[in-house]
């Protein structure tokens, strides 16, 4: 299944708000619903919009003339069903957290990156699988106000990461 992902442009006036364009295709290659976040580009003024789909990250970059693909990113991994991705407050570290709709042995996928707010590029990934426990597991993400810590919940569990050691997991 492939999802269109849409936008539409507006003009902010004294007068009022105005559509100008409507239902402008982002992408229509993109499987899965939501699993979508953004981050502050180093400029300022700009931003990147991160969505997984499968085992690609689509970055895309929004300023004043629009959005546009910036980047690709393959994952080690294939992701469908139910997830999260968040960035730290810095916006320097992205986690991304996917549970499968069918549960299986292998559990929930769990993946941290470095990200560049200058190119939008993710780097240095690890990843971890957490054991499903045999319930239809949710899929929280969040990190802490210093971003330090990564902490990863379903419905039995609350784990707790320190990004800050080598390796993180």
């Amino acid at each position: 299944n492939q999802f269109e992902k849409r936008y539409a442009k507006i003009e902010i006036a004294q007068s009022g708000i105005e559509v100008v364009e409507k239902d402008i295709i982002l992408s229509d290659s993109i499987s899965e619903a939501g699993n979508m976040t953004c981050a502050q580009h180093a400029n300022g003024r700009d931003w990147w919009l991160l969505q997984f789909s499968n085992d690609t990250v689509y970055t895309f970059q929004i300023n004043p003339y629009g959005i546009n693909l910036a980047n690709q990113s393959i994952l080690p991994f294939s992701v469908s069903g139910l997830g999260s991705s968040k960035f730290n407050k810095s916006a320097t570290k992205y986690a991304l957290h996917h549970a499968d709709l069918f549960l299986d042995e292998e559990g929930h996928n769990l993946a941290i990156f470095n990200f560049d707010r200058c190119t939008g590029l993710l780097s240095e990934g690890e990843r971890i699988q957490i054991p499903n426990r045999g319930l239809v597991d949710g899929a929280g993400l969040e990190f802490s106000a210093s971003g330090r810590f990564l902490y990863v919940s379903d419905v039995c569990q609350l784990i707790q990461y320190d990004t800050w050691s080598n390796p993180v997991f």
